[in-house]
């Protein structure tokens, strides 16, 4: 596996080096210091979720739940996501974008906590927090970051900058939060 991971990130870094059409980093200051808070809090949330991602299958395995109720757990959390998250969106445009990036945090943490515990309902419960979580990760601080944006009057050709930096940020965080995550299971002798 170490030389794979070593290839990919060769070949990532030549990609991002000679990519064609690459987008100009703006030098402005002000919009510098917003990008780099959207984006600490932005790749903080993400890091979160790719850390738990890769043990909840272990976990639900761990607590004794066959592989029919660990496909339930997880067609809950999926299937939540899919009907609650359209409706993510018009939340945002009517409590605020604000809101509903903080409420990710209160909901997914409510997510974690329920893993802590070996009943069935409660996981049930909190794979359904976790589907309306990652339908608000996955769009509201996109949709908070864009309006902050243009509320700040930066120029709209800008905004190609921080989603470059949202999607390149996002791949070299979950490579590495995959390994803590293992290195934790290992830790625990392997429990998730």
């Amino acid at each position: 596996y170490g030389f794979y991971f070593l290839l990919l990130i060769f070949l990532f870094a030549t990609m991002l080096i000679f990519r064609p059409g690459s987008v100009q980093r703006v030098g402005n200051a002000k919009f510098r210091r917003f990008q780099y808070e959207f984006l600490t809090a932005f790749l903080t949330m993400f890091a979160g979720d790719w850390l738990q991602g890769p043990t909840v299958y272990a976990l639900y395995a761990y607590y004794g739940f066959s592989r029919t109720e660990n496909g339930i757990l997880f067609i809950v959390g999926f299937g939540s996501s899919m009907l609650l998250g359209p409706f993510t969106g018009a939340l945002a445009d009517r409590y605020g974008r604000r809101l509903i990036c903080i409420s990710y945090g209160i909901i997914y943490s409510l997510c974690c906590v329920t893993k802590h515990f070996n009943n069935f309902g409660l996981l049930l419960l909190g794979r359904l927090f976790g589907g309306v979580a990652t339908s608000i990760v996955w769009s509201g601080f996109e949709s908070w970051m864009v309006s902050e944006h243009r509320n700040r009057g930066f120029d709209d050709e800008w905004l190609g900058d921080t989603f470059s930096l949202m999607t390149v940020g996002n791949g070299i965080i979950a490579i590495p939060a995959g390994f803590i995550a293992q290195v934790a299971v290992w830790a625990y002798e392997g429990h998730p």
